[in-house]
């Protein structure tokens, strides 16, 4: 914004809120300017940025999984959470360590591209931090760790994933039978039996077709 615009912008609002008492005004003043600051979107430095992990990402050059890991404390959210998936789909070396250091970030975009990371890592190292996720007051964090869990397919998982099918919201429980139903075995098979008398009619549906199938792969 120019400084004739903003110097416009501000006696704008300061006709718009001139009954107020003057500590009230800077208060309307400041929000207004947060307000509209935020909706001339991000700047080209943050831009440039993301354009720059993007980039990485597409680079084949062995350099480019390292210089990532700078990214990770950057000050736009979006560009770490991007900068986190992408370690993982390059396999960097030290990527397990870093990202799950994230998976504690309280900024969801950080925390949701650590997950994805670790989805794409393949490390079963991941598993434990994984599993803790599924407790998470995030709904979107804790599908997430579902769907990176029945990726990797440790049995290990197979205790969470079973509680994770009576999570409150809906998706997680569904990928969490899908997940139990990548990884088998006789206890996922236990859990997504005794969930085919669910008050979620989806649910008892798709733990009955994951279970059918199962017995006509066995046949």
């Amino acid at each position: 914004m120019t400084i004739l615009g903003w110097s416009t912008f501000v006696f704008r609002v300061r006709a718009q809120y001139r009954p107020l008492p003057l500590a009230m005004f800077s208060m309307a003043c400041a929000v207004s300017c947060l307000a509209a600051a935020a909706s001339e979107g991000p700047s080209d430095q943050v831009k440039a940025r993301r354009a720059a992990v993007d980039e990485l990402a597409r680079s084949t050059a062995a350099a480019a999984g390292a210089r990532l890991f700078g990214y990770l404390g950057d000050e736009d959210p979006y560009t770490r959470g991007a900068a986190a998936e992408q370690l993982g789909r390059k396999k960097a070396p030290g990527a397990l360590g870093a990202l799950t250091t994230a998976l504690g970030s309280e900024d969801r975009n950080t925390r949701w591209g650590a997950v994805d990371g670790l989805a794409e890592l393949g490390d079963p190292r991941a598993v434990p931090a994984l599993i803790s996720l599924l407790r998470h007051a995030d709904k979107t964090t804790r599908w997430k760790a579902v769907v990176a869990l029945g990726k990797l397919g440790d049995k290990r998982a197979v205790d969470g994933l079973s509680g994770a099918l009576g999570d409150a919201y809906a998706p997680v429980r569904y990928a969490a039978a899908e997940a139990l139903g990548g990884i088998g075995g006789a206890k996922s098979a236990e859990a997504l039996r005794a969930r085919r008398s669910d008050s979620d009619a989806k649910l008892r549906a798709l733990c009955q077709e994951i279970l059918s199938a199962e017995a006509h792969g066995r046949k």
